[in-house]
């Protein structure tokens, strides 16, 4: 009985050490995520396109597409991840009548666990869905082009490619 209190302490020590460590790579996390302690995150191209297996590509972007002059245009984007990435943020910019969004998410890169050095990582292999808003404003009238910016991955795969979605605005 003493044997599994302090199995049960030690067990419950672990689990509130790796839940409640906060890192300062990387803001704290969103959802149900848990962390183990010293774990190192980095600010990656956000998935943006997704190839299933059946050769299906999924992309969810989406803007009004008409807005007024000096008024935000609102551009939803969603994101995908697995056990090893994080919701992240993006950067916008304009120039003239053109806009670039840059989506980033962020993506655990830390050493492996000591005893499981022969393996790189261990990640759920769930799908994360990450969306995130963006504003984009125009100053003057006209047709605006904005292009999104991210990578596009195969299902099963570590390795992405460039991925940029472009789409056209009314500007009044």
């Amino acid at each position: 009985m003493r044997m599994l209190n302090k199995t049960a302490a030690l067990l419950a020590a672990i689990c509130l050490g790796a839940c409640v460590t906060t890192h300062p790579e990387r803001p704290v996390a969103t959802g149900s995520e848990t962390f183990r302690p010293g774990s190192i995150w980095r600010q990656v191209p956000a998935v943006i396109a997704l190839l299933d297996g059946t050769g299906q590509l999924t992309r969810d972007v989406h803007a009004p597409p008409r807005v007024r002059a000096g008024q935000p245009l609102m551009v939803d984007v969603t994101s995908y991840g697995g056990g090893c990435e994080s919701q992240g943020t993006g950067q916008v910019s304009v120039e003239g009548m053109e806009a670039d969004i840059r989506v980033f998410d962020y993506t655990d890169v830390s050493p492996p666990t000591p005893g499981f050095e022969h393996v790189d990582r261990i990640c759920t292999t769930g799908l994360k869905v990450f969306r995130k808003r963006f504003a984009v404003q125009f100053q003057r009238s006209g047709d605006a082009l904005v292009r999104v910016h991210g990578v596009r991955r195969a299902a099963g795969q570590l390795d992405t490619t460039t991925e940029v979605l472009e789409f056209r605005v009314r500007v009044d």
